[in-house]
């Protein structure tokens, strides 16, 4: 039997045979599979097979089994890489040519590329898997973005003796890699217009995380807006400033956008980003925003941080953010933070007689406080200076 094939037969064997160390417990490793289809796609499909068996079969992501015909597969595709707790890179002959000549990973809209370009920036473990007598691809055959990947420890599984090297393989993945949850820390940005949003907002606000160097950002089309989901935690400064700054910048150049209310929330993104949506989506509609965009005529956005990402991107102050710039309004016994980006402080806001204690929120009554300048770290934060009430 040739080696390829005698691969496909070992494989199947592995898998109609599990091993019983681990099977069928409970997992929260999460495991992505980077493939072509049109390399040796058998051996990939038992592959998914056997490390269902280990992990789960939710736990597994290969595209072809995960995504419905006609669904919106990009999104799905990154949410899922994002959440991964590690990615296996499956390297076959057509690897590089796929059933053709040329290399297609010098393509940059190559989703092969693209998918393991992602997990670089993520810092996500990449295994690759060689097929058969397959070499491990050169550095000068890989763009500049991947060529990382050939330091990457790779494991092969042999023709001769497959049922023992696919077995040998989910192993070491558990070992290494199970019983270590996928959440992944992160920011969303919700970028809201008007219903529906103007023609264009998708496509400014998706070069405004290219141009603010946020690689890994998705950006996704909604009914009335757009949710920015970044999942690399050490980014959130650069949301904050970079990516506000030149969003800001973009709209002054294209009236015809409108006004828009940005909203900034630092939470866990991965393995499904909806909570943390949800937050940002609420703290997007708040009626203050609206307040802040009536009295600033000059102003394009109204923007609204919540606590956990001022004191996760904010406060430390790096990226050329202006802390001093942002407004402390409490909501729902909660705090948050407004600013109108461009202006020194955001206005709109009405002011009321300074407290001798913290104001505590009641209805719908938002108690806004300004700290100018260095905070005064204590036990606490220092006395307000000036306490505004949105007049709700």
């Amino acid at each position: 039997m040739s080696g390829l094939l005698s691969v496909r037969a070992a494989v199947g064997r592995a898998v109609r045979r599990p091993s019983g160390r681990r099977e069928g417990r409970a997992s929260m490793t999460r495991v992505f599979i980077s493939y072509r289809a049109d390399d040796d796609s058998f051996a990939t499909v038992h592959l998914d097979q056997r490390l269902a068996a280990r992990f789960g079969a939710g736990n597994v992501f290969r595209d072809s089994r995960h995504l419905r015909p006609g669904a919106d597969f990009e999104p799905k595709l990154w949410r899922n890489l994002a959440g991964s707790s590690v990615v296996v890179a499956v390297i076959g002959p057509r690897w590089l040519t796929g059933g053709g000549t040329d290399n297609r990973l010098l393509r940059p809209a190559d989703f092969v590329r693209r998918e393991l370009e992602f997990a670089l920036e993520l810092r996500l473990p990449i295994v690759p898997l060689l097929l058969g007598d397959v070499a491990m691809p050169a550095a000068r055959d890989l763009p500049e973005s991947l060529r990382n990947l050939v330091n990457h420890q790779f494991r092969r599984l042999h023709p001769r003796n497959a049922e023992a090297t696919v077995q040998q393989f989910v192993d070491e993945l558990d070992d290494a890699y199970g019983d270590q949850p996928p959440t992944r820390p992160g920011t969303v940005a919700v970028v809201l217009a008007s219903a529906p949003p103007p023609a264009g907002l998708s496509n400014l606000v998706r070069k405004a995380t290219a141009d603010s160097g946020l690689a890994a950002a998705l950006v996704e089309q909604t009914a009335v807006g757009v949710h920015v989901i970044q999942p690399d935690g050490a980014k959130a400064a650069a949301m904050a400033g970079d990516f506000v700054r030149v969003l800001t910048d973009a709209l002054h150049g294209q009236p015809d956008l409108g006004r828009l209310r940005v909203a900034l929330h630092f939470g866990d993104v991965a393995p499904t980003p909806d909570d943390t949506v949800l937050a940002a989506r609420h703290l997007a509609n708040e009626p203050l925003l609206d307040d802040v965009l009536r009295a600033t005529p000059g102003a394009r956005i109204a923007l609204i941080a919540s606590d956990d990402f001022y004191q996760t991107a904010v406060r430390p102050g790096r990226h050329g953010v202006d802390r001093s710039a942002f407004a402390r309004v409490h909501i729902a016994g909660r705090d948050a933070w407004v600013q109108a980006p461009g202006f020194p402080h955001p206005r709109g806001l009405h002011a009321a007689s300074e407290p001798s204690a913290p104001p505590v929120a009641t209805g719908v009554t938002n108690n806004v406080e300004t700290v100018h300048g260095d905070l005064v770290m204590g036990d606490k934060i220092g006395h307000d200076k000036n306490v505004y009430r949105s007049g709700r």
